[in-house]
């Protein structure tokens, strides 16, 4: 994965936080839920005006977590009712883990997922330990 990727992946992650945050302050408010909430369509001075395609996403990773419930609205329009059942997960969402969690965390636990691995891991330390101290001799 290039590294222009991942930095797009930590922006959408913010971008849904911010996102899921600014949904969940507003969850007592009577609101027409769909996905132009997000962007600039939305005459709401407070909007966070994201792009079409990242509030659609935003509003997809949500439906699909369980936080957003689709239904129709009388008037024939899919709208979202907001799960409040799930809060841990809303608090989740809100509060994305941090780089250490993120990338360092699952690297370590698959090293040492298997003992195997960790063997090996452990002798390419300690060889890479060792040719490091006959380079600087």
């Amino acid at each position: 994965m290039s590294v222009a990727i991942r930095c797009k992946f930590g922006m959408y992650v913010r971008e849904r936080a911010n996102a899921a945050r600014w949904i969940f302050d507003r969850r007592e408010k009577a609101m027409f839920w769909c996905w132009p909430v997000l962007t600039a369509h939305n005459p709401d001075r407070e909007t966070l005006g994201l792009p079409d395609g990242t509030a659609y996403l935003i509003f997809t990773d949500l439906t699909e977590k369980g936080l957003l419930i689709p239904f129709v609205h009388t008037d024939g329009a899919e709208a979202f009712r907001l799960n409040m059942g799930k809060e841990a997960e809303w608090r989740a969402i809100i509060q994305p883990p941090g780089f250490f969690r993120r990338y360092i965390t699952p690297a370590f636990l698959w090293v040492f997922r298997s003992t195997w691995v960790s063997i090996i891991w452990l002798v390419s330390v300690i060889v890479a330990a060792w040719i490091g101290s006959w380079f600087k001799k």
